[in-house]
């Protein structure tokens, strides 16, 4: 069993030595030279002495030695080919790959700078700043010009809250807005709760142009007041400049 087995695989390594003839050869000749080392004679025709066959038995080494060694690197070399070729076939769908991530990478970040645009136009500008101590510097009234007479106006400002002598009024389409109400006695006047009391009522409204304030102040003399006529409504406009 052991012997059919051994020329089994002896007569398929023959046969795959044969692909490769230059190192074939060498195997070939090695094994016949260490037959004869191994062997002596060889039907009568071949008679080596003690030395030949030593001679013979180094020289099968070294060219038995030098096939398996060629044909080890032919082997390597044809594996090598082989794994170029594949690695060659798979290289286009890794770059269709790598450029269908690089596109939607770009439509990703072009997605995104157009929200980021849609958001800028979207948001609302900054509130105007009421803030500071404001100097009066003119006052007209039904289109006249008044002396310019009046104490400074200090205002405060959290966002769209705006702190007029402490007294809070939101900030609506840039403007504040604010109302009040007062009743005559005659002799003098006097601060009620709502319009429906009141003799005169004064509407507040203040914007920011640029660098200047303007205070609209809205007169309605619905009732005499004090010595007032009920003769309807004046307006007085007093624009003031921040200088704190």
């Amino acid at each position: 069993m052991f012997l059919s087995v051994s020329l089994g695989a002896l007569v398929d390594i023959l046969t795959h030595l044969v692909d490769a003839p230059a190192a074939n050869i060498f195997i070939l000749a090695g094994i016949f030279f260490l037959g004869i080392a191994a062997v002596g004679k060889i039907g009568g025709w071949i008679e080596p002495t003690t030395m030949g066959r030593l001679m013979s038995g180094a020289l099968g080494a070294i060219l038995f030695i030098y096939g398996v060694h060629e044909h080890s690197l032919a082997d390597s070399t044809q594996n090598q080919t082989a794994s170029t070729q594949n690695q060659t076939a798979v290289a286009p769908v890794s770059n269709q790959e790598s450029n269908a991530q690089a596109t939607a990478g770009k439509s990703d970040v072009a997605s995104s700078v157009n929200k980021a645009s849609t958001a800028e136009r979207s948001t609302p500008a900054p509130y105007p700043n009421f803030s500071g101590t404001w100097e009066v510097i003119e006052i007209t009234q039904d289109g006249k010009a008044l002396n310019p007479v009046e104490p400074p106006l200090t205002i405060t400002q959290n966002g769209a809250s705006v702190y007029v002598s402490g007294i809070e009024h939101k900030i609506t389409s840039g403007v504040i807005t604010w109302q009040k109400f007062f009743a005559t006695d005659d002799q003098h006047g006097h601060a009620v709760q709502s319009e429906n009391q009141a003799d005169l009522v004064l509407t507040y409204t203040g914007r920011v142009e640029g660098e200047i304030l303007i205070m609209e102040v809205r007169y309605d003399y619905k009732r005499p007041f004090i010595s007032h006529p009920a003769d309807g409504a004046h307006m007085r406009i007093l624009k003031y400049r921040r200088f704190q």
